[in-house]
């Protein structure tokens, strides 16, 4: 597989990488390749968001019902107390406190591929008045992100 080096490379090796860890080792031997190159593949955050929001729209261009799947995940950062951004979250598979990234992540899906189209990270409920309005709000851009792609599409949320 030849893939030349632009914009569009990482987000396809990671739409492409399905075994395994997505490591930039793995999404290497994808197209022969270091994981140092493929590192340096990758772009700033919105550019990255904007590429993968791109591929979407010609993924799913001629569908006429789509899904957006939301899925909220933590990110563990166990010895990293003074790294900023980092809160003490409930990790629910060891049952207890861990200090870590809270994502929230959108993605498209026709239910045989998934493009995601936007991610945001957030904080622990000590820094929200409201933590579940914050929560929501986040999904409602979510889901404005997706009719704005997706004009004249069927959107569902899942």
């Amino acid at each position: 597989m030849i893939i030349s080096n632009n914009i569009t490379t990482y987000s396809f090796l990671t739409i492409l990488t399905n075994v395994g860890k997505r490591s930039f080792e793995n999404m290497g031997r994808l197209i022969r390749k270091s994981g140092d190159t493929i590192s340096r593949m990758l772009r700033p955050g919105p550019e990255s968001l904007e590429a993968s929001q791109h591929i979407a729209q010609q993924i799913f261009a001629n569908k006429k019902e789509l899904i957006i799947a939301i899925d909220e995940t933590t990110i563990k950062k166990i010895y990293a107390h003074m790294m900023e951004g980092t809160s003490w979250l409930f990790d629910t598979k060891i049952g207890r406190s861990i200090t870590a990234y809270k994502l929230i992540v959108a993605a498209i899906t026709d239910g045989k591929y998934t493009v995601p189209i936007g991610a945001a990270f957030t904080f622990g409920k000590e820094f929200y008045s409201n933590p579940s309005q914050a929560q929501e709000l986040t999904v409602k851009f979510f889901i404005q992100t997706a009719a704005k792609l997706f004009p004249n599409t069927k959107l569902q949320l899942f």
